[in-house]
C-alpha cells in the first residue's frame, strides 16, 4: 500500500513539474467520472491516449473532440498541436528530433481521428436529411407535435442547421414560415445530446437560431425587437464565447445588416470586417463572398455604384459556381443591377446572357421575378420600350401579388421612366394613382406611403423630373431593408 501511495505522489509531482495538468490525481479522477473534464485540460498526447482506451475513456475523448468544432463546418481543430511549447535550444539535438517526430506522429494520429469523426458526422447528416424531408411532407402545424412526441429522432445538430438554412431561404418570401422554421430549429437544438456532441455545440446552435430570429425581425421592420435580441445574445456570448470562426462570422454578418439599417455605419463596417476575417480563418470562401456582397450592397445604397462594382466582382471570384451556385448567382445579379445603374446596359445584357442557365436552376418565384425585373431594366436602358413595359409590368404585378409593396413601387419608378420617354403622361398618372392605393391603410409602410404620395402629386401636376425619380428610388431602395425609415420630402 505504501508503495502505491509513493507511486501516486511521484506521478502528481511529475505532472505538476511539467505543467501539463493543473489538478491533483484524485481530482482528475473525480472529474473524469463526472464527465466534466474539458479538452483544454489535457495535452494532445493524453487526449489520444484516452481515445485509444476502452469504454468510458473512449467516449469521454470523443466528447472532448466534438466540443472543439461545430459539426457542420469542419473536423476537430488540431491547433493544440501547434501550441505545444518547443524545447529550449540547449536541449540535445537528438531529443529535439525525437520531440519533432513525436509531434508529427501525434498529428498523424489526430488526423486519423478527425477522419473517423468526419465519417460519423456524415452518417449523422444522412439521417438528418431524412428527418428534414419527413418534416416537410407534413403540414406546418403537425411538425412541432411530431418532434415533441419522438424519443430519439429529430435530435441531430445537422437537422438544426438544415432548418436554419431553410428559414434563411424563406426569409424574403414568407416571414411567418421563417419564424416557424426557426421555432422548430430551437426545439431540435434543445434535444441535441450534449454528452455526444458537447454543450458548446448546443449553445452555438441556439445562438445561431437567436441571431436568425433577430434577422427575421429586421426584415419585418421590427428594429427594436431585433436590437433587443442582439443585446441579450451578445451579453450571453461575452460569458460563453462561441469559439468557432464560422459561427462568429455568421453572427457578425447578420448583426451588420441591422446596424446598416440603423445607420450605425461604423459598427456595421467593423462587423463586416470581423466577419470577413473570421470566414477566411474558417476557410469559408462562400462566407467571404457573402460579406463582399453585403459591403457592395452598402455602397450601392449610399449611391456609390462605382465603388460597389469591384466588391461584387471580388465576390464572384470567391464564390465557386459549382459548389455554391446560388451565391454565385447572387453576385452576378448584383453585378448586372450595378451595371444598369451605371448606364452600362450592354455589359449587363452580356452578363445576363451567360447566367440564364443558372437562373433556370432556381425556379422559385423570388428568383424568377428578379430575373424578369433586371431584364426589364436592361431593355429600358437599351431603348426597347415595348419589351421593357411588358417585362416590368409582369414583375410589378407579381411582386404586388406576393404582398411586396416596396419592390412593386420601385418597379413603378422604372416603368414611369419608360412612359415619360415615350411621352405617355396619362399612363404615368394612372400608374401613380394605382401605386398610392397599394400603400393606403398600411401602417408599417407609412413613410413609404408619404414618398409615393409625393410621386403621385408630382405626376398629377406634370412635374415629375429625373432628379425626383432618382431621389424617390434611392429612398425606396433603403426602405426595402427598413420599412420605417423616415422619408424627407425636401431630400
Amino acid at each position: 500500500m505504501l508503495f502505491v501511495a509513493r507511486l501516486a505522489i511521484c506521478y502528481v509531482a511529475g505532472v505538476a513539474k511539467s505543467g501539463a495538468v493543473r489538478y491533483s490525481f484524485w481530482a482528475g479522477r473525480r472529474f473524469r467520472e463526472e464527465g466534466k473534464l474539458a479538452s483544454k485540460h489535457l495535452t494532445v498526447a493524453e487526449l489520444l491516449s484516452l481515445l485509444e482506451g476502452d469504454g468510458a475513456s473512449h467516449a469521454l475523448a470523443l466528447r472532448m473532440l466534438t466540443h472543439l468544432r461545430e459539426v457542420s463546418t469542419s473536423v476537430p481543430d488540431l491547433s493544440p498541436l501547434s501550441q505545444l511549447s518547443p524545447l529550449p535550444r540547449r536541449t540535445p539535438r537528438r531529443r529535439r528530433a525525437a520531440r519533432r517526430a513525436a509531434l508529427a506522429a501525434e498529428r498523424r494520429r489526430a488526423e486519423e481521428i478527425a477522419a473517423r469523426l468526419a465519417a460519423r458526422l456524415a452518417a449523422d447528416r444522412r439521417g438528418a436529411a431524412k428527418d428534414f424531408n419527413h418534416l416537410f411532407n407534413l403540414e406546418a402545424a403537425e411538425r412541432g407535435p411530431l418532434i415533441a412526441a419522438a424519443r430519439r429522432r429529430f435530435s441531430s445538430p445537422v437537422l438544426v442547421e438544415l432548418l436554419i438554412e431553410e428559414a434563411s431561404a424563406a426569409l424574403r418570401l414568407d416571414l411567418d414560415a421563417t419564424a416557424g422554421l426557426l421555432d422548430l430549429a430551437a426545439t431540435v437544438a434543445h434535444r441535441v445530446d450534449p454528452w455526444r456532441f458537447g454543450r458548446e455545440l448546443v449553445d452555438r446552435l441556439l445562438a445561431r437560431v437567436e441571431a436568425h430570429r433577430a434577422n427575421t425581425l429586421r426584415v419585418a421592420g421590427d428594429l427594436k425587437g431585433a436590437d433587443a435580441i442582439w443585446l441579450a445574445l451578445r451579453a450571453r456570448l461575452r460569458r460563453h464565447p462561441l469559439r468557432d470562426p464560422a459561427a462568429e462570422a455568421e453572427l457578425a454578418s447578420l448583426e451588420a445588416s441591422l446596424r446598416q439599417i440603423q445607420r450605425r455605419l461604423a459598427e456595421a463596417e467593423e462587423l463586416l470586417a470581423l466577419a470577413a476575417e473570421a470566414f477566411r480563418a474558417a476557410g469559408d470562401a462562400e462566407g467571404v463572398a457573402k460579406v463582399l456582397i453585403q459591403q457592395g450592397v452598402a455602397c450601392f445604397l449610399r449611391g456609390e455604384s462605382a465603388a460597389a462594382l469591384p466588391l461584387f466582382r471580388q465576390a464572384a471570384t470567391a464564390a465557386d459556381p459549382e459548389r455554391w451556385p446560388r451565391r454565385f448567382l447572387e453576385t452576378q445579379h448584383n453585378l448586372a443591377v450595378c451595371l444598369c445603374q451605371l448606364g452600362r446596359n450592354e455589359e449587363a445584357a452580356e452578363l445576363l446572357a451567360g447566367c440564364r442557365d443558372l437562373y433556370r436552376r432556381f425556379p422559385e418565384p423570388w428568383t424568377q421575378i428578379l430575373l424578369t425585373w433586371i431584364e426589364g431594366r436592361i431593355a429600358a436602358g437599351k431603348g426597347d420600350a415595348g419589351a421593357a413595359e411588358r417585362l416590368l409590368l409582369d414583375a410589378r404585378n407579381r411582386y404586388l401579388g406576393e404582398g411586396l409593396r416596396l419592390d412593386g413601387a420601385l418597379i413603378t419608378l422604372d416603368l414611369t421612366e419608360v412612359y415619360l420617354r415615350e411621352g405617355r403622361t396619362a399612363e404615368v398618372k394612372r400608374l401613380a394613382r394605382a401605386t398610392v392605393g397599394v400603400f393606403e391603410g398600411q401602417a408599417v409602410y407609412a413613410e413609404a406611403g408619404r414618398a409615393v404620395a409625393l410621386f403621385h402629386q408630382a405626376a398629377a401636376a406634370d412635374r415629375l423630373t429625373p432628379e425626383l425619380i432618382a431621389r424617390l428610388r434611392a429612398y425606396l431602395e433603403r426602405a426595402r431593408h427598413d420599412p420605417r425609415l423616415p422619408f424627407d420630402p425636401a431630400g
